[in-house]
């Protein structure tokens, strides 16, 4: 079965058995790592992506179901800072090609991709490791600052469920090759600032992802302060 897929603001090829799970295809064929192998049923979150703008779990989603849509993984977020910066509305997105760790990487890449990996602590220090595209985005930071990252084996999912309710929110803009996301963000009067999601509202974004180290504490605490900080960076 041939897919076209929009995948992390690239348009990617696929030509796979109609039972191919997006766990799979995201994975084994399209090298994104981040996205966990875990529950195979749903239910805890460690293989969480973004389609179309909304929180999934691939595990539970046919390859198939993502033809023409939009998917973002942990490898995307470079993509999703420079939809933040504004460089996404003049068509300035980087290659995938050029991003340590992006989906255009092969397995021959696999010591460069490790490099912005989670599984790689040094990768954390803007200071030590600068990257033309800034390895971090504020909520990666939030979550290291807060020490909300134990295993980490859940943290992709985190993220990414964290960015899906900012997205909601209004706080940040998906990137996306339509230049559009499915997503309808709070419409707020112009000139009435943009509030930051609640306590409840953090913790019910991430109530579909498991943890069992951190007891969510620290996570939380780390998408509020992200939050915060993007907020007030207007």
């Amino acid at each position: 079965m041939k897919l076209s897929v929009a995948l992390n603001a690239e348009q990617r090829e696929f030509d796979v058995p109609a039972n191919t799970t997006l766990l799979s295809l995201l994975r084994e064929e399209a090298g994104c790592f981040s996205v966990k192998h875990g529950c195979e049923t749903g239910d805890c979150g460690a293989c969480a992506v973004i389609v179309d703008g909304r929180i999934v779990n691939a595990c539970i989603l046919l390859a198939a179901q993502v033809d023409e849509r939009e998917v973002i993984t942990v490898e995307g977020i470079p993509w999703v800072m420079a939809s933040m910066s504004g460089a996404a509305q003049h068509n300035e997105l980087p290659e995938a090609s050029d991003v340590e760790g992006g989906a255009g990487h092969n397995s021959s890449d696999s010591n460069a991709a490790s490099k912005s990996s989670f599984q790689n602590p040094e990768a954390f220090s803007r200071e030590e490791h600068p990257s033309t595209y800034e390895l971090l985005h504020p909520l990666q930071q939030a979550f290291v600052d807060a020490h909300a990252i134990q295993c980490g084996y859940c943290t992709p999912g985190m993220i990414l469920s964290s960015l899906a309710l900012f997205a909601e929110k209004g706080l940040i803009e998906l990137p996306s090759i339509k230049r559009k996301t499915r997503v309808t963000p709070v419409r707020r009067k112009p000139g009435i600032k943009k509030l930051p999601p609640s306590e409840q509202e953090v913790r019910e974004a991430l109530a579909g992802n498991l943890c069992r180290c951190t007891g969510y504490l620290k996570p939380v605490e780390a998408v509020l302060r992200a939050a915060e900080e993007l907020v007030s960076e207007g």
